[in-house]
């Protein structure tokens, strides 16, 4: 028997190519990566029906739970912070547990229409915003004070220019100038902290999230790759499971 055939079709609205792969033979969900823009696409393989048995009489009943049919359903939104431009996994607003990938193309109300069960789910994608606090010039160096509890805390001194903080790697290429060793939950290379210096006016400092498994928190608050915060002396910087503290450096 000549193996089953699924035909995929990429969430990226910029590629859309069709992804052929033999069908698994394990129902679940599986994971593929899209060999045009190298997305994540998934695929959802549901339990075979039975086979009636020759001479059985009548169809077979389904097997699991029916799936609702939305078509005729309003849209229902659903909760989330979309960003335009970043690729983002959407999960179906009626409950059918589908999750949908897609990289939102413009600001404001979206549509996905749920391939599953057949309602349109909406959600609302914002641009990139850039938070600032004050950004002046302060008469003092900088430095990351990683709060260890149980430890001696551990500090960092931040350079002129670039300052990138990361999850150490072994590859030296690929290392962060702050790298840290013991935490798996942070990115290779999390954040950058742009020290600005003149003689005149002293220093200024901006941080910028490159790439966030976990999300960036500044003083508490999000900030998601692309995002940036001027730092002031006391702020609270969390990267993974590890806490630093924006210091003066004297």
């Amino acid at each position: 028997m000549q193996p089953q055939i699924v035909k995929v079709k990429c969430p990226n609205p910029q590629c859309g190519r069709v992804v052929s792969v033999k069908r698994p033979d394990k129902p679940g969900k599986y994971k593929l990566t899209c060999p045009g823009c190298g997305i994540k696409i998934s695929l959802e393989v549901p339990q075979a029906s039975p086979v009636a048995p020759a001479g059985a009489a009548g169809p077979q009943p389904p097997h699991g739970p029916q799936v609702p049919n939305n078509a005729l359903q309003p849209p229902r939104e659903t909760r989330g912070d979309f960003i335009v431009n970043k690729p983002a996994r959407i999960q179906c607003a009626f409950g059918c547990g589908y999750i949908h990938n897609e990289t939102p193309q413009r600001k404001g109300t979206n549509l996905f229409l749920c391939p599953q069960c057949k309602g349109k789910t909406s959600y609302e994608a914002r641009d990139v915003t850039v938070k600032r606090l004050s950004g002046e010039f302060q008469p003092f160096r900088g430095k990351l004070t990683m709060l260890r509890r149980g430890w001696f805390n551990k500090e960092f001194r931040l350079n002129a220019g670039s300052n990138i903080v990361g999850r150490y790697d072994s590859n030296p290429s690929g290392t962060s100038d702050i790298a840290i060793s013991d935490d798996p939950s942070m990115s290779r290379r999390s954040i950058d902290i742009r020290v600005e210096h003149t003689d005149m006016n002293g220093y200024m400092f901006q941080l910028r999230v490159l790439r966030a498994t976990n999300p960036v928190l500044v003083n508490h608050e999000p900030l998601m790759p692309g995002e940036s915060f001027a730092l002031n002396f006391g702020d609270s910087i969390i990267l993974g499971k590890t806490q630093f503290r924006f210091d003066k450096d004297v």
